[in-house]
């Protein structure tokens, strides 16, 4: 793992956005399989406004490896996770007024006020309360804030294709903002704006609000549409056990998919799919050896 080339992928995020613009590094599921700990340890010293992850549990983990800033926790909490999320000082996000009363209610019970984050659905359909009956729930939501039983820190929604439909991404973006107009309008602030996430912390430089939250980019995946290619995070090395000379027509591996075009030079690599290695890859895949 390369800790500069994740830095860097950071930095190239920072410098398309506007003034005042933070980071959210996602985090989640070990961050992407790279280590959440690592990722924390790697890019905390950078200044993101906090971490983003799946679950409480995952929070707690960073938690215990020492991170004391901002932990938001996207999926919506289950009742079972209230005392994780309370006892280590998580930020829940609310997709529904049932989290909403649940979550108040539990800190009340501890005498705390939980900072939380109000999820908004624009289109992906996952979760988060529906951008086209927003006065009920915000009438509702104001009620909790204004009374002091939760302190809302921003208000967000996901974009679905941003790097494949700009039309789709500009109309979420539009729901968007008409709900935090009906917020507004209600006396409630919505805290920082957030709806970017890799791709459209790239594309769309006039969608990015107060912050964005890139996951993929940093550990070095791309998508379509996105030019700027990230640097790779992650490598995966294994040892040549073998080395072996070939004739034209030889087949190799199971079912025989590759048949030797003329002679050559065959190199066996101690790694394979019992190891992760996808199956899909085989006659396309690609390979470093001593840098060649």
């Amino acid at each position: 793992m390369d800790s500069g080339a994740l830095c860097a992928n950071y930095r190239e995020i920072e410098a398309h956005l506007p003034a005042g613009c933070q980071v959210v590094p996602m985090v989640k599921a070990d961050g992407y399989g790279l280590g959440a700990e690592w990722v924390m340890r790697t890019l905390g010293p950078l200044g993101p406004w906090g971490f983003g992850v799946a679950t409480a549990a995952e929070g707690a983990f960073l938690r215990s490896a020492g991170w004391a800033g901002r932990v938001l926790v996207f999926a919506p909490t289950l009742p079972t996770e209230l005392a994780a999320l309370l006892d280590e000082r998580l930020e829940a996000a609310l997709p529904d007024m049932a989290a909403v009363e649940l979550l108040a209610a539990a800190g009340q019970e501890r005498g705390l006020t939980p900072t939380v984050h109000v999820e908004v659905d624009t289109g992906m359909g996952r979760s988060g309360f529906d951008w086209k009956d927003a006065e009920p729930w915000i009438a509702d939501l104001a009620r909790h804030v204004n009374d002091g039983h939760l302190i809302l820190a921003s208000t967000f929604t996901h974009f679905h294709s941003a790097e494949a439909d700009e039309q789709a991404t500009r109309t979420q973006w539009s729901r968007f903002e008409q709900v935090v107009e009906v917020m507004r309008e209600a006396g409630v602030s919505p805290g920082f704006l957030h709806a970017a996430n890799s791709a459209a912390s790239v594309l769309y430089p006039s969608l990015m609000a107060n912050v964005v939250r890139p996951g993929y980019f940093l550990y070095g995946g791309t998508a379509e549409g996105v030019k700027k290619k990230p640097l790779p995070v992650l490598s995966v090395r294994a040892r040549v056990a073998n080395v072996r000379d070939v004739r034209a027509g030889q087949t190799v591996s199971y079912d025989a998919t590759y048949t030797a075009p003329e002679d050559g030079r065959l190199a066996t690599v101690a790694i394979g799919y019992g190891d992760g290695l996808p199956w899909r890859i085989s006659n396309n895949g690609g390979a470093l050896v001593a840098g060649q």
